[in-house]
């Protein structure tokens, strides 16, 4: 077990590093920033050149989920500049229609899709938009420096914008779509106007396992829960400190959620628990709905002085399970209301909202029948905040049974009502599973050209995490839909990378589907 480390800094000293700003879009085209211009240099050599050099230019767009507006004016400005028909509809979503390349007229419409948003996370704690993206190389991966790098999908956008900007390209109809506000809930799919497409074979481009094609994915909950809470003054002989968990691994919810990762607003509640004499004043934590929080903190008041604080809360290092695998609690004190009053949360109602949210079930619920690998059902406790005499709780659930994410809402909603009769849990988006067709004519084209290429089987799997294809399988039930890309890393975390190599196997396999009928 490693041993939780305890670093003690003044609140004060604490710097929050601003991400610079991003190439800014004139009314005709996009101006390549200096960061830019670097990151050219750090993919120099790499293939395939236009597929790398879009994904460059991607990384000066901000492109968190919710703001896409740039990104979609300068997909859409693409688009019209190499003459392509291009639509822009509710939510941002950016549809182009590209003609067949000559001899390729009677080959049926075939739609590529990918989200244009990425999850913005930084080492610095910071989600704010995290545009330009600086990229280095570590042997055979390409990472960003201290951030997110937007891989998830951003190499599946820069392989749509390669086939708008490469007229070598050979063809069938094309229509390429960008949708938005994928990592924060289908928001762009969701919205999309299924009637406006006329292709029945769809490409996702949003896996992250090259060498396999998925064919199905999980369904998700997303449930939010808000807890009223009372509060109370306390002496004046009282001081505020903060207590911060950091450094956490984090990772994506579904892809990760079976890697034993510590759940950081978990841990800060483990914490409050084991030392009931904390007056509380506010928790937070978790800054996105589909990633395992890295970060949590609590404001807390007691009368202790800050070595005799410390030596309470090093004194629970030891009971927290070897499971948690936790790197480090940064240990943040603040001592300005000493003398001052205070308001905190009534004994009772902080008592309910930590036992709620250590009850809440958290990580892996039931694997799939007769496997060790694959999940069938998980739960991430996402958010916490605090304000208004309000605390709010956000779940996100999974399952490959619609009957599990029922049961998982069943749960959350019977533990709100023991937490507090007057705390609302309500559903906020729900998608249902994409069931999985083995059979279907596309899955036999895609891993037959796959081994026409590289000599070796394609896999062919189902996925836990959530996937865009579930959306369009419910509006066009008579689509064949696939989802591929190159490899991927740490998606949702500063540690996101992508493997070299496999961006150029994808792209091979990409340009080998676009000629079969």
């Amino acid at each position: 077990m490693k041993l939780l480390q305890l670093k003690i800094t003044a609140i004060g000293l604490i710097m929050l590093i601003a991400v610079r700003g991003y190439s800014q879009l004139s009314q005709k085209t996009a101006k390549l920033s200096p960061k830019t211009t670097q990151n050219l240099h750090v993919i120099k050599d790499l293939q395939p050149a236009e597929v790398w050099q879009h994904f460059a230019t991607l990384c000066s767009i901000p492109r968190c989920s919710g703001s896409e507006d740039s990104l979609a004016f300068f997909i859409r400005q693409l688009a019209a500049k190499h003459g392509f028909e291009n639509f822009l509809y509710k939510s941002n979503d950016v549809l182009v229609r590209i003609p067949a390349s000559h001899g390729f007229e009677n080959y049926p419409w075939k739609c590529w899709q990918a989200h244009l948003d990425m999850v913005c996370q930084s080492k610095t704690g910071s989600t704010a938009a995290i545009a330009p993206i600086m990229l280095h190389r570590e042997g055979q991966l390409v990472k960003a420096n201290g951030t997110t790098l937007g891989a998830d999908d951003g190499f599946g956008v820069a392989a749509l914008m390669a086939l708008i900007t490469d007229r070598r390209i050979k063809h069938g109809p094309l229509e390429l779509l960008f949708t938005t506000s994928e990592e924060s809930g289908f928001v762009g799919a969701t919205a999309f106007d299924y009637t406006l497409l006329k292709s029945k074979i769809i490409y996702n481009v949003d896996s992250e396992e090259e060498g396999i094609v998925t064919v199905g994915s999980a369904g998700i909950g997303l449930m939010e829960i808000n807890i009223p809470v009372r509060s109370s003054i306390i002496g004046d002989d009282n001081h505020v400190y903060v207590i911060k968990v950091s450094d956490l691994k984090g990772g994506h919810s579904g892809f990760d959620i079976n890697k034993g990762r510590a759940n950081a607003i978990k841990v800060i509640v483990q914490i409050l628990k084991a030392h009931p004499e904390l007056y509380v004043l506010n928790i937070s934590g978790g800054s996105a709905i589909n990633t395992i929080p890295r970060e949590a903190e609590a404001i807390i008041a007691s009368p202790l002085d800050k070595q005799s604080l410390q030596d309470a809360l090093e004194a629970i290092e030891k009971k927290i399970a070897a499971k948690d695998t936790v790197e480090n609690i940064l240990f943040t004190l603040q001592d300005t209301t000493a003398g001052k009053v205070v308001r905190v949360m009534t004994s009772t109602d902080k008592d309910r909202v930590l036992s709620f949210i250590s009850k809440l079930p958290n990580g892996i619920l039931a694997m799939e029948h007769g496997s060790t690998t694959s999940v069938r059902t998980s739960n991430n406790v996402s958010i916490v905040d605090t304000r208004n005499d309000t605390v709010t709780v956000k779940c996100l659930f999974r399952s490959s049974s619609n009957k599990d994410i029922d049961s998982v809402k069943s749960i959350i909603e019977s533990e709100t009502a023991v937490a507090n009769p007057k705390a609302v849990a309500k559903i906020v988006g729900r998608y249902a599973p994409w069931e999985p067709n083995f059979d279907s004519p596309l899955v036999k084209t895609v891993t037959d050209t796959y081994e026409q290429i590289f000599r070796k089987k394609m896999i062919v799997q189902t996925i836990h995490g959530a996937l865009e294809c579930a959306v369009f399988a419910q509006n066009i039930p008579d689509a064949q839909i696939v989802s591929i890309g190159p490899t991927v890393f740490g998606a949702h975390t500063p540690d996101e990378a992508v493997n070299i190599k496999s961006v150029a196997d994808y792209w091979n396999l990409v340009l080998a589907l676009l000629t079969k009928r």
